[in-house]
């Protein structure tokens, strides 16, 4: 609270001759008082904010956690991509600078969703953050300065006006310069700057569910840009190097050793307890996060670094609970025994005759289980195959 005090001897000099000026004085004395206040309440609030808090984000690690299995054979980047995001919800979006036709081949069984995406970041010289809900690949070295530069605008963003800028559509050989004058229309901001950005031209694309800052970063970050608030003015310049954003987070019952392990592996960064399980942290994004890994599913005790280790496999002669979901193309036998090596599985007969491995097949799965997959995998051979227990049989139809 701003408290004002006015002693009587100094009274004489503020003293109003007529009630309509006193009037006048009083108000416009409030209004200073008010607007104090909101400028400290509003100051405090950008210190505490943190995107980690957002449900979005929330419910993005969930997803990232999610165990699948997922064939990727000679199909590009982009493709990819599309195709997590509709088999997983998760929306990804591809820095600029990279190239999106580049063919990957991508085999994963039974790992994080979030250890598929780094597999295909790293088959693209690119590495993953995340602004906000969305999983951002960017070249390499340069997603830590994203992801910090998106945390400044988040956090310096009015929270009142964050979601007020609704959903932002583009169609083909869209240039990214009215992109973004578009974007500023649904703000009470005008941006400066444009004539920084090149000329270019993008495919067709949508940005919804997430905050304006999530949506300027994304449009801005592959020309090494961001953006500053200056009053009433969004000013685009270029991203900074600096990589440290600070957040006051609730943490509940940190456990010492792995606050020792994570400022070991952080030894930049810093953690200052604020009493109360509240600490602030000043470091990169990333570290943010991964303060956060053990509580999670599948992490390992007293290290913030996400397990590498796979889940155990059902035992033989269980019902196999793994899904899988992917374009599964090539020659079918060398598929085959692949799965079967991937998921310790006896195949039947082994070899395979050369009239049966030798056959090509194309197929896309959804959320299959692994027997529903060797018998869809059988479907496109034109023949019978079949996972019981721990064997996977093959038979003419």
């Amino acid at each position: 609270m701003i408290r004002f005090k006015i002693h009587r001897n100094q009274w004489s000099f503020i003293r109003c001759r007529t009630i309509q000026n006193c009037s006048i004085w009083f108000l416009n004395f409030l209004l200073l008082a008010i607007n104090c206040v909101s400028c400290v309440n509003f100051v405090n609030a950008q210190n505490l904010s943190s995107p980690l808090a957002l449900p979005s984000v929330v419910e993005l690690r969930k997803k990232l956690d999610q165990e699948c299995s997922i064939q990727k054979q000679n199909q590009n980047g982009k493709e990819i991509l599309l195709s997590i995001e509709k088999t997983f919800g998760v929306r990804t979006w591809m820095d600029r600078r990279l190239d999106p036709s580049q063919l990957l081949n991508i085999a994963v069984t039974d790992e994080s969703l979030e250890a598929v995406l780094d597999k295909v970041a790293t088959s693209l010289n690119a590495e993953v953050g995340w602004i906000e809900s969305t999983v951002y690949l960017a070249p390499k070295g340069e997603i830590a300065r994203i992801e910090a530069a998106y945390w400044r605008l988040f956090q310096t963003w009015p929270i009142a006006d964050r979601n007020m800028n609704g959903n932002l559509k583009w169609d083909d050989l869209a240039i990214p310069s009215e992109i973004l004058t578009e974007f500023a229309k649904g703000t009470k901001f005008q941006m400066t700057g444009l004539d920084s950005i090149p000329h270019d031209l993008w495919s067709s694309g949508k940005l919804e569910k997430c905050s304006a800052p999530c949506k300027l970063t994304l449009l801005l970050s592959g020309f090494d840009r961001t953006a500053k608030i200056q009053e009433n003015q969004l000013v685009i310049q270029p991203i900074e190097n600096e990589v440290q954003v600070s957040a006051r987070l609730k943490i509940e019952r940190l456990d010492p050793t792995l606050k020792k392990g994570w400022e070991q592996n952080w030894p930049k960064s810093q953690l200052k307890s604020l009493g109360k399980d509240e600490w602030q942290l000043t470091a990169p994004a990333r570290a943010h996060r991964e303060l956060f890994r053990p509580a999670r599913k599948g992490a390992a005790s007293g290290t913030n670094k996400p397990s590498t280790s796979k889940p155990s496999t059902s035992k033989p002669g269980t019902k196999s609970n793994k899904v899988m979901s992917g374009n599964i193309k090539g020659i079918f036998g060398d598929i085959l025994v692949q799965l079967c090596q991937q998921n310790q599985l006896e195949l039947d007969p082994m070899p395979l005759p050369p009239e049966w491995k030798d056959r090509a097949i194309d197929l896309k799965v959804v959320n299959q289980t692994m027997e529903q997959v060797f018998q869809k995998i059988g479907q496109a051979a034109s023949l019978n195959v079949e996972l019981v227990g721990g064997r996977v049989t093959v038979r003419e139809p």
